[in-house]
């Protein structure tokens, strides 16, 4: 992911009256990121959560019987990170299957889809739910996700004013939770001219297709090169999203002092 880019899209951003998407102008166009749109360009499950009762059963030990975690994890509840589980799984190849598959789901969904402040560590509720292992293959974790995400880079319950979003886009470094990645994708899917400045963009291979070890850094991505895709005449964004656009209900207004304040060609680099 280029942190350089979500920085650059941040900072372009509409502030609207709709507390679940978020809005971006690049090239003169805006550009909507909902929750429909993370469901395509991730293909994860964002239907609607289970009912409150359905996820507390699920989410809560039953009485006299102990967390869920101390089979499944051990140790203090909350000491575990992320990144242990993956050094145990890569480290002893004798876990039992049932165990193994377990912790695999949590690194999966707190460790990429869930994200928050580093180091991660799984919470006890996601590894109460993975005891019930279809209920959690089912569990709509792409909305959780999108809502993760949507909290920490728009006005909102988490951010509660454009000021304090626009301090937080000028700050050296960005703390954004959930999966970001999306916003990237989303980027790539309706801005076809920024895939000029990606690495092998003509390839479609998958993790499925090939071993690999570790990903490389995307630091293709520039102030300058960013500016340039935006002033290209070529530019442009497919008709839906204006149409979309055009039919918002509530009235729309630019943050001139968010875009200002933050996307001038020599802002500082975002850093993740």
């Amino acid at each position: 992911m280029s942190g350089q880019l979500l920085h650059q899209l941040l900072c372009r951003q509409l502030h609207t009256q709709h507390l679940e998407e978020t809005w971006f102008v690049f090239g003169g166009y805006p550009i909507r990121f909902s929750l429909a749109e993370f469901a395509t360009v991730t293909g994860l499950n964002c239907s609607p959560y289970p009912s409150d009762d359905v996820v507390r059963k699920a989410t809560v030990h039953s009485h006299g019987n102990s967390p869920y975690w101390y089979k499944l994890i051990g140790g203090t509840i909350g000491a575990t990170t992320v990144s242990d589980i993956v050094a145990w799984l890569k480290a002893d190849p004798a876990i039992p299957p049932w165990r193994k598959f377990r912790l695999a789901l949590i690194v999966l969904v707190e460790g990429i889809m869930l994200c928050q402040t580093q180091p991660v560590k799984p919470s006890i509720e996601v590894v109460e739910i993975v005891k019930n292992v279809h209920f959690f293959l089912n569990y709509p974790w792409g909305r959780h996700a999108f809502s993760r995400t949507l909290r920490m880079i728009k006005v909102g319950n988490h951010i509660t004013s454009t000021a304090s979003l626009v301090t937080k886009l000028n700050q050296f470094s960005l703390a954004v939770h959930g999966f970001p990645l999306a916003i990237q994708l989303h980027a790539f899917n309706y801005i076809p001219l920024l895939l000029r400045h990606l690495p092998h963009a003509e390839e479609h291979f998958t993790f499925l297709d090939q071993h690999i070890k570790t990903l490389s850094k995307l630091k293709s991505y520039h102030t300058s090169n960013i500016l340039q895709v935006e002033y290209n005449p070529l530019v442009s964004l497919t008709s839906s999203n204006f149409i979309s656009f055009l039919s918002l209900s509530h009235t729309i207004l630019i943050t001139a002092s968010l875009f200002t304040a933050t996307c001038s060609p020599s802002c500082s680099p975002y850093r993740r």
